[in-house]
């Protein structure tokens, strides 16, 4: 990780969407707690609804514009490796449509000191 991205905050959301909580989000979310207690720079969160409840669960990472979809328990290791150095997983990224990943970021973004 690059100096100035440690001394950034990272907000991780986690949908607690009715489609995501039926996916486990409440399980995912505590297991990133666990796997990222340790550096204080990551803040993660419970988030009411993204709009992409057909990719449920999902987890979104502000300011990184990262974005996970159909997250698994399995995944959950390489997930907060992920955010910690930044990246997308190909395999969980772009599955929500550029327009309402667009409208979320943007709105998280103009938001991002009350978080």
């Amino acid at each position: 990780m690059n100096q100035e991205r440690e001394k950034t905050q990272h907000h991780i959301m986690v949908c607690q969407g009715i489609n995501c909580r039926r996916n486990g989000s409440p399980e995912l979310m505590e297991q990133l707690q666990q796997l990222l207690s340790q550096d204080e720079t990551f803040q993660i969160k419970p988030y009411l609804c993204f709009g992409a409840c057909d990719m449920a669960p999902n987890i979104v990472v502000v300011p990184d514009r990262l974005w996970y979809s159909f997250v698994a328990p399995d995944y959950m290791a390489d997930i907060a490796a992920a955010i910690q150095k930044g990246e997308d997983l190909s395999a969980l990224a772009n599955h929500v449509r550029p327009i309402v990943r667009e409208a979320v970021f943007s709105m998280l973004e103009a938001k991002r000191d009350q978080l």
